[in-house]
């Protein structure tokens, strides 16, 4: 079967972004990883026949599958790119206006770990493809139990932070509802 993933091209005019833009993002690593790369001279003595010189001056092309492209949360206009690198929980915490009514530091970063794991479940679910017979779909599969599982382990990290009480939702900790 033969799989087909999308150009950083494409990848830019699904999120309606340059060229351009999208490779200064890939640049600053804002972009999800490639599922593939072709080309290049990776695979250099582990493939009869690939000359050494030739391939050092193929560039190597990165692909995406198409469920990856989709689930790619861009930045958004008039971003930060100052503050890559850091966690969106550490964005969500900094953000936090409201009192902390006694909570520990550990306690607003595993409630914001624990909302930023929930979307992420949020946002596979919406994008789940129809047909589940495909590569696609199996891709997406994989994605949403990893992100499913991430939210169970960060719930499970909140809760241990509240081994007196049953612990309050997330949201509350941080002051969002």
């Amino acid at each position: 079967m033969t799989m087909h993933f999308l150009s950083r091209d494409q990848v830019a005019r699904i999120h309606n972004l340059s060229p351009e833009s999208l490779k200064f993002y890939t640049k600053k690593d804002l972009v999800v990883p490639p599922d593939v790369m072709i080309g290049g001279d990776a695979l250099v003595g582990q493939v009869p026949g690939l000359d050494p010189e030739v391939e050092a001056k193929a560039r190597p092309r990165p692909g995406w599958l198409p469920i990856t492209a989709i689930a790619w949360e861009r930045v958004g206009r008039g971003a930060r790119l100052d503050l890559h690198g850091r966690p969106s929980h550490e964005r969500v915490i900094r953000s936090y206006r409201g009192e902390s009514e006694g909570r520990s530091p550990e306690q607003l970063e595993a409630a914001a770990k624990c909302i930023e794991a929930a979307n992420w479940v949020v946002v596979h679910l919406r994008r789940e493809p129809s047909d589940r017979s495909s590569d696609v779909w199996r891709k997406w599969n994989e994605l949403f139990e990893q992100a499913s599982r991430d939210h169970t382990t960060a719930r499970a990290a909140f809760a241990a932070l509240f081994p007196e009480q049953d612990p309050p939702a997330p949201e509350q900790v941080l002051g969002l509802r």
